[in-house]
């Protein structure tokens, strides 16, 4: 089974679930807290730092659900 990434950069545009998977979850981040907020701080030189950000930023991006 194969999922289609759009958030991430990857060739082919294609990755398998186990592989993005591990790249999500293996991340060198830690999440603190401060002003009442939850930070997810991510090592400068983790090499899918710039992609986990975008990925984030689309989605607070997102409009909220109407309840």
């Amino acid at each position: 089974m194969r999922t289609r990434v759009g958030t991430f950069r990857c060739t082919p545009t294609y990755a398998e679930p186990k592989k993005l998977r591990y790249r999500l979850l293996q991340a060198a981040a830690r999440i603190t807290r401060g002003g009442r907020r939850l930070h997810l701080r991510i090592s400068a030189t983790w090499p899918w730092r710039d992609e986990l950000v975008a990925a984030f930023t689309r989605l607070a991006a997102l409009p909220r659900p109407a309840t």
